[in-house]
């Protein structure tokens, strides 16, 4: 496993990490008159088929082979399910994913909340098992979410109009997050690893900046709507 790190550190992934973040997000972020919903839905469902292949494999302490094996098939997957699902059920999960666990990463922020001391297991500079919990919630939340809301037209018309824009920014702004947490010497285990190729952190503050940060974009996009319709 370290020799995938060593790998990645050598041809400074986190630098090419964080310019394929930012192409993604700025793709999401442009108008659909330029780029389709349709193109947005391909490059997330086959970024995060390749993510998942290649990390899960890495828990369970394969080879690098293994590795690189598992990130085509999860591009194969990606690709074809890109191609043949025609709705956008995966985009606006991960949607309500990110932000569950922006919202639930501010709460345990504000309330000084840290499992890893909780369960007295904290032997790393990055609290783990606080990030593991978030994700956790965030899962249960967007599944009950999608279950309950899934018919009001309401929500749905929030998470049509706003998904790809929202999981743009997102992209945008762990691109920059994920380089700053390893500027110098880049990950140094597969759980680090793991973080900057999903795209969160265990720096709570900065999730209240990201969600500052929504907050002012859904007032401003809400004023251009007033204006227009003026």
């Amino acid at each position: 496993m370290i020799e995938i790190i060593k790998i990645y550190n050598q041809i400074h992934g986190d630098i090419l990490l964080m310019i394929i973040k930012i192409i993604i997000g700025t793709l999401l972020i442009v108008n659909e008159k330029y780029i389709s919903r349709r193109f947005k839905y391909s490059v997330i469902v086959i970024y995060f088929g390749m993510m998942l292949g290649c990390f899960i494999p890495g828990y369970l302490d394969f080879s690098v082979k293994g590795i690189f094996l598992g990130t085509i098939v999860g591009l194969i997957l990606g690709c074809i399910i890109a191609k043949y699902h025609k709705t956008d059920h995966i985009a606006n999960s991960l949607f309500l994913l990110i932000y569950f666990y922006e919202i639930i990463g501010c709460i345990f922020y504000i309330f000084n909340i840290n499992f890893s001391e909780i369960l007295g297991v904290y032997n790393y500079d990055i609290d783990y098992k606080t990030i593991y919990v978030a994700l956790i919630f965030s899962v249960i939340l967007t599944v009950i979410s999608y279950i309950v809301f899934r018919n009001k037209n309401n929500f749905i018309k929030i998470v049509e109009e706003n998904k790809y824009f929202w999981i743009g920014n997102y992209f945008v702004m762990g691109a920059v997050i994920g380089f700053c947490m390893f500027p110098i010497y880049g990950p140094g285990d597969w759980n680090e690893m793991s973080i900057e190729l999903l795209n969160v952190t265990d720096d709570f503050q900065v999730n209240c900046l990201v969600m500052f940060e929504v907050v002012i974009l859904i007032a401003y996009r809400e004023y251009k709507k007033t204006i227009t319709n003026i």
